[in-house]
């Protein structure tokens, strides 16, 4: 039953019919006078109602279509491969973790590269 603080003419309240569809395990999670009071109690809202910043990522060379797409991935396989066997082995044979780690404004890892013929 929840009662309106502005209209005090509502009666007893706003009544639901249908039965919850909460599972009982999160009931208290979901219920909001237990919200309202832990926020009350701690001043910490629930971990949900914090906004998290969006990942923004520049795509503007990023393939248009599928088949452009994996042929930029086939390509960027064929570049890892062509790399020195400790390389490969230090990145775990994996050439996602190899294009992460590469970074080509980090003047170390230019050295590094360049130390083993890349």
């Amino acid at each position: 039953m929840i009662r309106s603080e502005i209209y005090h003419d509502c009666g007893k309240g706003l009544e639901f019919k249908r039965p919850s569809l909460v599972k009982p395990q999160f009931a208290n999670e979901c219920d909001l006078k237990m919200i309202v009071q832990r926020f009350v109690k701690t001043g910490q809202l629930p971990n949900l109602a914090v906004k998290q910043p969006l990942p923004i990522q520049d795509v503007t060379n990023a393939p248009d279509s599928f088949e452009a797409f994996k042929q930029k991935q086939i390509e960027a396989n064929n570049i890892f491969e062509k790399q020195p066997l400790e390389l490969r082995e230090a990145m775990q044979h994996s050439p996602e973790l190899f294009f992460e780690w590469l970074d080509l404004s980090d003047e170390n890892k230019i050295k590094f590269l360049k130390e083993r013929g890349c």
